[in-house]
């Protein structure tokens, strides 16, 4: 309903697709509102590893009956903006406003109803705005906390009590996180799915999908920060610069003996991470295709493939972590933003 690149806190612009696979993970279907703060967590809960600093994220799966609040905020590309937006959102309500006037472009949906946000019913709910600027102020302060973690017992019997049966994965899996950037939740998964994705279909199968998902933040570089440290985007520091703070999730998992490797896009923001990259092959060519799409997408995708496989050749003995930022999906709706009758590109590379 927005133009690209206008500040939005919609669920079409926020919903994303979340997926765990592993040999011990068994496949199945979680319908409960996850974030990306919650994903680093989750991952060193998967792995055995503790991490005893203050995160705003909590384990999807020892937590896995306990709700959550997602904090949201709008991420302006130069400085903060008169329009940038701030809100929550929870399994039933998604409320948020100007972030510098709290009486301005009040929105507040039902959820459960209203799932595609067509009727603000601000007008009327005072009672429930309060509460929800309440869990704001909360969050801004830092005052939220999660609950102690769950024995691996508890973990179990929560997990059996919904129907699934998890084995605990053994003590340093290698691991392969791959990020899609621009990627929505609509385009692979539910009745509504607007492309076809016969890859990311089969793995999907095999693993653990979470329907509800959801990005605090509404652009790239404020979710990497939400993703890999935990915290939400309010705490996170510069919301126009890529940066790396104390307990990020490389850090962590070096310190546990990982081998941290990666691939991003040759793009100066990404500076920091590939400085945390002990592989040769840390970056491939994004400029250089710009107004060139389907050789970008065509290329990029081959050339990140082979990466992946002539690493796996090799057989590595120390555990290792491989990070893929594949970017081949932003230009490209950026691309079609401008030029309408490019969608059919769009699709090919969602593919």
């Amino acid at each position: 309903r927005d133009p690209y690149f206008t500040l939005s806190l919609f669920d079409e612009l926020l919903h994303i697709p979340l997926l765990f696979v592993g040999n011990s993970i068994s496949p199945g279907i979680i319908k409960k509102q996850s974030r990306h703060v919650d994903i680093l967590p989750t991952l060193l809960n998967l792995i055995n590893i503790k991490n005893h600093e203050k995160i705003d994220g909590q384990d999807l799966i020892s937590k896995i009956d306990k709700k959550s609040i997602q904090y949201l905020h709008t991420m302006p590309y130069q400085k903060q903006s008169n329009s940038d937006m701030i809100g929550i959102r929870t399994d039933k309500y998604k409320y948020f406003r100007f972030a510098r006037n709290l009486d301005e472009n009040v929105h507040l949906y039902d959820l459960e109803n209203d799932p595609f946000e067509n009727t603000n019913i601000a007008k009327g709910n005072e009672k429930l705005i309060s509460e929800f600027e309440t869990k704001i102020s909360e969050i801004e302060k830092n005052e939220v906390s999660n609950d102690d973690e769950l024995s691996e017992e508890e973990i179990e019997y929560e997990l059996k009590k919904m129907g699934y049966v998890w084995e605990i994965i053994m003590k340093n899996p290698n691991i392969i996180f791959f990020l899609i950037d621009g990627l929505r939740a609509d385009q692979i998964y539910g009745e509504n799915k607007t492309s076809v994705t016969p890859n990311i279909d089969s793995l999907r199968k095999k693993g653990l999908y979470f329907t509800n998902a959801f990005s605090s933040v509404d652009g790239t570089i404020s979710s990497l920060r939400t993703i890999f440290h935990s915290n939400f985007p309010i705490k996170t520091g510069s919301r126009t610069k890529l940066t790396l703070e104390k307990n990020n999730l490389f850090d962590v998992l070096k310190e546990n003996g990982y081998k941290i490797n990666g691939l991003v896009p040759d793009l100066k923001g990404f500076s920091e991470y590939t400085n945390k990259f002990e592989n040769k092959e840390k970056t491939y060519p994004y400029w250089e295709y710009m107004e060139k799409m389907e050789e970008f997408y065509r290329n990029t995708s081959a050339s990140i493939t082979d990466v992946m496989i002539n690493f796996l050749e090799k057989k590595e003995e120390k555990p290792w972590f491989y990070y893929f930022h594949l970017m081949t999906l932003h230009p490209l709706k950026e691309y079609f933003a401008s030029y309408k009758n490019e969608k059919n590109l769009l699709s090919q590379a969602i593919k």
